[in-house]
């Protein structure tokens, strides 16, 4: 029998080198980032079913929470083992919340396309529920705080969209900032799906075992993927400040849900 040929295209990073620690996820984000700020002519794709991870470096809470959830459960780091969650932690994670701003920083430079879904805030409302359930909150107010951090969130991502244009940790657009085009996808199945283009060069990002990700930088999948991009965008409806009804539609959708789950932890809380 003949053997198969197999070739590689894609790295992954965390066979060789597992993550231990939240630093250990972060710096190669943030080495690429810097690498890329550097380049001419560089343009980001992003085909999400989550919230993209650059957005929760926005508001420190988020970014706390989903480092310990990501922590928790993919990672397995045995000093989350037997912690529950608490906004304490930032005291202890500082370094690792000032690389989230190095990173956030570097991506609202690029000038990005985005295609979202309205169930993009979906795996972090889960999240929290799940940690109410378990008792793994601190304090159940502090549940109830990052539902209001997810409103102001998208309260900011609203207004970011409506003006085409991205905004560091600082809250300002300027002409500095990258420009974002906003896609609702309604047909389409993505997992997270990041391609930066850069001259006639790319490199691929794709999540396996979220949030850890491939990474490919092959010419051949780079244009596959782009045309990917471009044929979901025909088949897809502008959200930002290209069309405002359908910006407002979409943006006071999530908003609703956003203060539904609060109403529905605020309940839960009195429960666990």
């Amino acid at each position: 029998m003949n053997q198969l040929s197999i070739t590689t295209y894609f790295d992954f990073a965390h066979i060789d080198y597992p993550i231990k620690s939240y630093k250990d996820y972060l710096q190669p984000i943030a080495h690429d980032m810097s690498l890329l700020t550097a380049l001419e002519n560089v343009h980001l794709y992003y085909a999400t079913n989550e919230i993209p991870i650059f957005y929760y470096f926005k508001i420190p809470e988020l970014a706390l929470f989903k480092l310990y959830a990501w922590g928790r459960s993919v990672w397995e780091l045995p000093q989350l083992k037997n912690t529950a969650f608490s906004f304490d932690m930032m005291a202890v994670y500082r370094e690792e919340l000032a690389l989230t701003q190095k990173i956030l920083e570097g991506y609202s430079k690029i000038d990005s396309t985005e295609i979202w879904h309205l169930n993009i805030i979906n795996n972090t409302t889960s999240q929290i529920k799940y940690y109410i359930e378990c008792g793994l909150f601190n304090s159940p107010n502090e549940a109830i705080l990052l539902c209001e951090k997810l409103i102001e969130l998208f309260k900011q991502l609203k207004f970011l969209a409506s003006v085409n244009r991205k905004f560091g940790s600082n809250g300002l657009a300027t002409k500095f900032n990258g420009k974002i085009q906003l896609y609702n996808n309604q047909m389409f199945h993505t997992s997270n799906t990041l391609l930066i283009s850069y001259d006639e060069s790319f490199i691929l990002y794709n999540t396996f075992e979220n949030p850890n990700f491939l990474k490919s930088n092959h010419s051949g999948i780079g244009k596959y993927t782009l045309n990917w991009f471009q044929k979901m965008i025909k088949r897809t409806e502008a959200i930002d400040g290209t069309d405002e009804k359908r910006h407002n539609i979409f943006f006071n959708q999530i908003l609703q849900k956003l203060e539904n789950f609060k109403t529905e932890v605020m309940a839960l809380c009195t429960v666990y």
